[in-house]
């Protein structure tokens, strides 16, 4: 069955079990603390492991990452842009 899972993001590395064909259709946020990913998955595969990574603007980015998705959060002094990264090969 395909269907659409929600995920809560932490600071930067996040280990998500998932589905092998998971693939990001969102990132969101809600509120200024909450990150979240929203993945597109097919039940049917079998489970692995997904690596995401958060940075914010600026910040170095490791080799080895696919950008899945950026979205602005509102903070108390300003906009906050953060992007979301995808380590290229599932565990």
């Amino acid at each position: 069955m395909i269907t659409v899972h929600r995920h809560l993001l932490g600071d930067q590395h996040n280990e998500i079990e998932t589905h092998q064909s998971a693939k990001v259709v969102l990132v969101d946020a809600r509120g200024s603390d909450e990150l979240y990913v929203w993945l597109e998955v097919n039940t049917f595969w079998p489970e692995v492991t997904k690596t995401l990574w958060v940075f914010a603007t600026g910040e170095p980015i490791p080799k080895g990452l696919s950008h899945v998705g950026s979205v602005q959060v509102a903070q108390p002094d300003g906009i906050l842009v953060v992007h979301v990264y995808e380590e290229d090969r599932p565990r």
